[in-house]
């Protein structure tokens, strides 16, 4: 089991067999799965098996969506940068959610309890009760962090640059690279 930062408590076991990811959305999430598994009450008329799906296809599911969803920003940061003039602070912020949800992609799929946060440090550190080594690795993906919130809203931080902008979609790529190729197939695979 691994510890949670915030609350220093141990990762809990839900009923299903598997750690709590988010006390906030993953029993939602599980409820969500078995409800588009299951329906009918009764067994699968195609297989006369049980609705109810397993645990492990319910997680690999779930972190299959974080990867989707991550690809989908990485995407769209590289379509923006692609535009003559680009938007460079937009295209930090995908960068940034393209970081953040490949890193939830891999603690989920390792079972690991974290908090609803942009901050990629942190969720580094949790990536570190697993992986140490590929923690120090992406290290350089926290200066995303700020891309995430602060970037997104008028106030005290300035626009990106387009330079800043071609590093925080270089960054967010080695992210993708990186835990990919720590992910089992089909998950993982190479960039």
């Amino acid at each position: 089991m691994f510890a949670n930062k915030e609350s220093g408590s141990a990762a809990r076991f839900v009923d299903s067999g598997i750690h709590s990811i988010s006390s906030s959305w993953t029993l939602n999430d599980l409820r969500k799965a078995r409800m588009l598994s299951a329906d009918s009450p009764g067994p699968r008329p195609d297989t006369g098996r049980s609705s109810m799906r397993p645990p492990e296809e319910v997680r690999l599911e779930l972190v299959g969506k974080w990867l989707q969803k991550a690809t989908n920003d990485l995407a769209a940061a590289s379509v923006l940068s692609a535009n003559e003039g680009g938007f460079p602070s937009v295209v930090g912020f995908h960068a940034q959610q393209a970081s953040e949800k490949f890193l939830k992609a891999y603690l989920a799929f390792h079972q690991v309890e974290f908090t609803k946060t942009h901050d990629i440090g942190l969720l580094l550190d949790f990536v570190s009760s697993i992986d140490p080594v590929l923690s120090a690795q992406l290290q350089d993906a926290e200066k995303l962090t700020p891309y995430g919130v602060e970037i997104r809203y008028p106030g005290d931080a300035p626009e990106l640059t387009l330079e800043q902008s071609i590093l925080a979609r270089e960054l967010a790529a080695k992210v993708r690279e990186e835990i990919l190729r720590n992910l089992p197939p089909p998950l993982g695979s190479a960039p």
